[in-house]
């Protein structure tokens, strides 16, 4: 019995060690991150008061920047940034189409100019978007660039797995990169028949507990297809046989754009940072960067964002949209968390009269950070902020369109962990015409949707409110 007790005690003595150790290593780094003061506080009190376990569980999803090898991947970039070809930007018209405060924004956080003479693909039907990525890779004559969160070795998976392997067959040199938590579902031997096919596969950081402090923020969530540096494709939609209504939920709906012209330059180079920092080998050469050639006469800009930049360039872009909208904003998103500052964007653009419009799923995958959007809807709803859930199947589209002028489509949802922690990219568009087709989509979306009455809402019941907030308490890492 005394011994059992001392051995109670010794354990209860290495444990407070630990604790104390842990203090010292995490609580510097907390005061260091520039964090919003909630934030910070909410982690202090996690790492101070749950023993070693707030302290591991800030190491794993507190820190919001990452080294990434800032200054030798930078290097590599400018190095990159060299190579492209003279893209001549035309900012005139863009500013006569009212997206002036946009534009100066991005010109001081963002690398990459809006590009004229763009040709773009709205794609909604994700089997013509599947077989057109598949057509391109088998059209390809010397690279083939894929990169995406989530590849399923399911039957569309194992279809872009022939394509890849038939491309590298013909000669063509054949790119595959992924992230290491989204693409845990491909199996050793799928990996290894792509590998063994001469498709060059690499890991966005790779899960090591042991050398990685990092291990669930940070993901690569970009969804992009670059075929000679031609034509690439890139939006919501990840690999997989649920976006053909194969899943539990039904089917899925996404947004997915088909681009030709000098924008397409943009995303190469996104991917060759990408592939850069993931397999240390770098793409230089008029090979990946050919001269851009006219193909439309759409002007666009690739907005990349994620923890290896200076600035939260997507949250800033949408803050900066959203409160600067005259008539309208849309906006739909599979998750919606706002940040505070985009709440208040929201909430006042609701109070000066503008018509702002949210499209969330009624069903979702996530039925945590269901809740915690559900928390928000009250105050958003009080300011005059039209939301409805969506009701056929899961929506997993990200948009907004303002004023019917400017609209956005890409990878990131309307969350922290997509503007704040990811890697992420989408694509202003500064098109009219392109801006009502996707202003139709999304009448099209409303159409299917219920609209959240405020009056019922504010009635329900106090269970659903205690755990929609608790939820929220969880939103900088949702």
């Amino acid at each position: 019995m005394d011994e059992t007790l001392l051995l109670i005690e010794r354990i209860g003595t290495a444990f407070s060690i630990l604790h104390v150790l842990l203090w010292g290593i995490v609580l510097p780094q907390l005061m260091l991150q520039r964090k919003e003061s909630q934030a910070t506080i909410a982690w202090f009190f996690a790492i101070v008061f749950i023993p070693v376990v707030g302290s591991l569980v800030y190491l794993a999803f507190g820190k919001d920047r990452l080294a990434r090898r800032v200054a030798r991947q930078r290097e590599k970039s400018r190095d990159t940034r060299a190579l492209l070809p003279a893209i001549i930007s035309n900012l005139d018209s863009v500013d006569q189409i009212g997206q002036a405060n946009v534009v100066k924004l991005l010109n001081e956080i963002n690398d990459y100019p809006p590009v004229q003479n763009n040709s773009i693909d709205v794609l909604t039907d994700m089997h013509a978007n599947f077989m057109g990525q598949l057509e391109a890779i088998e059209q390809a004559i010397d690279h083939v660039h894929l990169e995406y969160y989530i590849f399923r070795p399911d039957a569309i998976g194992e279809r872009f797995s022939r394509a890849m392997r038939a491309a590298a067959r013909r000669g063509v040199e054949v790119r595959f990169l992924f992230d290491a938590v989204g693409g845990m579902m491909m199996t050793a031997a799928f990996l290894r028949e792509l590998e063994e096919g001469g498709v060059q596969i690499a890991r966005h950081i790779p899960m090591n507990l042991f050398t990685r402090r990092w291990i669930f923020n940070f993901r690569n969530h970009r969804k992009i297809l670059v075929v000679d540096g031609k034509v690439a494709f890139m939006g919501g939609a990840n690999i997989g046989e649920e976006y053909l209504g194969r899943s539990e939920i039904g089917s899925w709906f996404d947004l997915h754009l088909r681009i030709e012209g000098p924008a397409v330059i943009h995303l190469q180079r996104i991917f060759a940072d990408d592939w850069g920092f993931a397999s240390g080998k770098s793409l230089q050469g008029i090979r990946y960067f050919p001269a851009p050639c006219a193909s439309g006469n759409t002007i666009s800009q690739i907005i990349p964002g994620g923890p290896d930049l200076d600035q939260a360039t997507l949250h800033e872009l949408f803050f900066v949209a959203i409160s600067g909208a005259t008539e309208r904003v849309r906006i739909m998103t599979p998750y919606f968390v706002p940040t505070e500052p985009l709440r208040v964007a929201l909430e006042t653009a609701g109070r000066r009269g503008i018509d702002v419009q949210i499209v969330v799923p009624a069903t979702n995958t996530k039925e945590f950070v269901k809740l915690a959007a559900r928390s928000y809807y009250e105050e958003l709803l009080e300011a005059g902020v039209k939301i409805y859930e969506y009701q056929t199947g899961f929506l997993h589209a990200k948009l907004m369109t303002i004023d019917g002028r400017f609209s956005f489509v890409g990878t990131p949802n309307f969350d922290a962990r997509s503007l704040k922690l990811n890697f992420e990219v989408g694509a202003a568009i500064y098109d009219p015409k392109i801006t009502l087709e996707l202003d139709e989509i999304f009448d099209r979306t409303l159409k299917q949707s219920q609209p959240i009455d405020p009056e019922v809402w504010t009635s329900r019941s106090i269970p659903a409110r205690i755990l929609q907030n608790f939820a929220r308490l969880f939103s900088p890492i949702l």
